[in-house]
Order: structure tokens, then sequence, then C-alpha cells
């Protein structure tokens, strides 16, 4: 890949790129195009909105020696894949495909139906404690939607789509995305083949100034041991083969980057009863790191995104809270916590003090007096929690107070959820039958 040239211009679509996607009968053609409106945008990359014939779509344009078509593809196929769970929260795609501009420079695209809302990342602050209770218990829903879709690796490989068995093989169309096959865990785990190969990719992804954790097998055991780079000193995990194994077999569908940018909501209208404004969950986007992935995996990504892709502490703590009740406690499950965590203090120390968004972070840890829990699913605490947002409830002894509060907020809503959430893994199994039964 080529280094990026802090002057080179940022991507546009211009017209030769614009008549090149919407040409096709599945857009119903070019006929009045309105003038983008860029949501991202660099020297690599760009996602805009845009109307053509009075509808709105999302488009995205990545660089060819940014992104390959096969990643494209395979962020297309976990996207279509997800809406058999979420189809009314999971953006349509509607193509995808490669397309030049009027330099000659080449682009992988996709084409999404544009989900109407804020993100809430604009909205998080306004909301009132209960309304942000519930939007966070309807994430939580939506993730355990996911999760109830079964993982079956021999069916990656088969040519077959049944009402038995979920599988996405090689030159298999779903919702008329072509999906590649032979892989197990993802595009943005690098096509993990197994429990090794996961823990391994993110290793190299939180590699700092080339330096990294090393994985080496104990000379006197079967384990596999995590040692974090000696100018680090935070340690080592051990794994055993046990661990590795079960990492695959735990796998589920994960959207991985549920930052408040990614989260979708819309204005209830009309208001309720008392009212007041009330916002729900309207769709979830951007899945280019959806991956079937244990779900401690996702759990401990929210502590590396926050402060940085997410600025909003309360958001984490209920997502924090609730997500725990999802995972099951399991020794493979915390072994890859653990894992990740020193993975990701091992990046964090050695770029203390040369990169910035390491210091952005370090800030933000600060400003609200954040440590490491000594709770493995616990991530970052605050002795002062109770003086930050007394509204929740939280106190470090009973922490399971805004998890309550929570599920109690949207009981009108469904009296089903309190059940759901409580008791998700007694039901998981049965859940998962009678999902299979309706395919």
């Amino acid at each position: 890949m080529s280094e990026s040239n802090p002057t080179a211009p940022n991507v546009v679509a211009d017209e030769a790129l614009l008549d090149q996607i919407f040409a096709g009968e599945k857009l119903e053609g070019l006929v009045k195009l309105e003038k983008p409106v860029y949501i991202t945008q660099n020297q690599h990359k760009c996602v805009f909105r845009i109307v053509n014939r009075g509808k709105a779509y999302i488009v995205r344009l990545t660089s060819e020696e940014k992104e390959s078509h096969e990643l494209r593809a395979w962020t297309t196929t976990l996207q279509a894949i997800a809406r058999l769970a979420l189809p009314t929260l999971v953006p349509h795609t509607l193509m995808i495909g490669t397309a030049h501009n009027a330099q000659d420079q080449w682009f992988h695209y996709s084409v999404n139906k544009f989900i109407e809302g804020q993100s809430l990342d604009n909205t998080w602050e306004h909301l009132s404690t209960d309304n942000q209770r519930l939007v966070v218990a309807q994430i939580i829903m939506a993730q355990e939607k996911l999760h109830i879709l079964p993982f079956q690796v021999p069916y990656f490989n088969r040519c077959t789509w049944n009402r038995r068995t979920i599988s996405w093989p090689v030159g298999q169309v779903i919702e008329g995305i072509e999906c590649p096959g032979d892989v197990i865990f993802g595009s943005w785990v690098d096509f993990a083949f197994n429990g090794q190969g996961l823990l391994k990719n993110y290793v190299n992804f939180r590699k700092a100034k080339n330096v990294g954790c090393i994985l080496a097998r104990d000379a006197t055991s079967r384990n596999t041991v995590l040692q974090s780079p000696a100018s680090t000193s935070y340690g080592q995990v051990g794994i055993h083969p046990f661990d590795v194994e079960h990492w695959r077999l735990d796998a589920v569908l994960c959207h991985n980057d549920l930052n408040p940018p990614n989260i979708i909501l819309r204005r209830q209208i009309p208001a309720n009863p008392s009212g007041d404004v009330v916002w729900k969950l309207a769709g979830i986007v951007n899945w280019k790191k959806a991956s079937f992935v244990p779900s401690a995996y996702e759990l401990t990504l929210l502590d590396a995104y926050l402060g940085v892709e997410n600025q909003h502490l309360k958001y984490y703590l209920l997502m924090k809270e609730h997500m725990k009740a999802l995972l099951p406690n399991t020794r493979p499950q915390t072994i890859l916590a653990d894992a990740m965590k020193l993975i990701f203090d091992s990046q964090q120390h050695l770029y203390a003090h040369g990169k910035i968004t390491a210091a952005d972070r370090q800030r933000f840890l600060r400003d609200y007096t954040l440590s490491r829990s000594g709770d493995t699913y616990g991530g970052w605490i605050s002795e002062t929690l109770e003086e930050i947002y007394p509204a929740i409830g939280w106190t470090r002894q009973e922490p399971e107070e805004v998890m309550r509060a929570v599920n109690q907020a949207i009981v009108n809503e469904n009296e089903d959820v309190n059940e759901v959430v409580q008791q998700h893994h007694g039901r998981h199994r049965r859940q998962q039958s009678e999902f299979l039964r309706l395919l």
C-alpha cells in the first residue's frame, strides 16, 4: 500500500463515478441526482448521502489500494446475514462494485438504503436518563438476536442454502450479493481460520512502532503464552488449547463497532402520553468490522474505543453492564478478554508519548479518574462514578442497579424483555432452534 500524502486531495464523488454507480437497472438509472452530502471524507475514502429519484442512499467509496473487493464483499455478506435477524435495523445493501473517476482512479463502492434518523453521537446528551436506558436496552436486544444466528463452520464451503442450516458458500447469493467462501471469522479479523489465528490477528492489529505482544509455546506444557513486550512489563496470559478451540465453538455474529456514530435513533411521533420526546433505535450501520467471534471479543473492544471513538462515558457504562449479562462466564471467554486487554494496554503504553489518539484517550481517562477494574469484564471504572452520574444510581457496591433500571425502563414496551436479558443463556438453544425452524 502506498504511503499517505498529506497534500493529496480528499476523495470526491465526481460525475463519472456517479454515472457508473447509478446507471444500474437496480437503482433505476440516474435521473436527477442531488449534490452529495459527505459524512466522512479523506484521501482514501468517503461516505456520503445522496438522493436519486426521490430516494435517499448511503454510498461508500474506498480506493482500490486501501480495500480489496473481497473485503467489501464480505462486509456486505455479513451485513446481509445480520439482516436475517434484524431486518428493520440493518441497512439493505443494494449494490457493490468498482468504478473509476474522471482521473481514472478506481474505487470499490457499496450502495445502501438510507436509514432516516440522527446518530446517537449527536443526540445522547439531549436524552433523558430513562430514554438513554431505553436506547441501550434496545441495542442489547438487537445484539441478542444476532447471537442467536448459528455459526456452523462445516457449512461455509457447501453450495446449498436450506431450511435447517445457515451457510454462506462460494458463489451463493444473499439479497443479490455474491458471497465469497472459505472463511470462518470474517474479513476484519483477517479471515482467521481458527482461534489461534484470531488472537494473532489482534496482536498484529495492535502493534505499536512495529512492536507487539509475543505468542510462544510453553516448553513444559501444551499452553500458548501471550507475553507483553519487554519494555511494558504487563505480564503474560497462559492460553490452553481448550480455550483456543472453544473460541471457534463460541463464535457468534458481532458488529464489533457499536460506537455512537454507528447507532441511528429516530424520534417517536407522536410523543409519549406525558408529552416527552422519546428517541428509539432505528438502525445500526457501518458493518465493516462485523465478524463471527466470541462475545467477549466485542465486549472488550468497548474498552479500547472509550475516549476516542466513543466520547460518552455514560453510554459506555450502560453498554458494558448490559453486555456482560449476555456473556457466558466461562474460562475461554475470560481468557480471551484477558489476552485482548494485555495486548491493548501494551500498545497504549508504547504509544503513550508518540500518538495523538493515545494521548487523547489518556486525557479522557484522567478527566474521569478511570482505571482498570479487577474484574475481567469490568473494563474502566472510577472511584467517583456515583458523583459523575448520580441519576444512574450506580455505586461500587451495587453495579447491578444499572441493569435493573434499564430493564425496568422497557418493561411496558415488551413484557418479555426482562426474561430475555435475565435468562439469555438458558433460552439460547431453544431460540436458535426456533430461528432455524422459521427460515
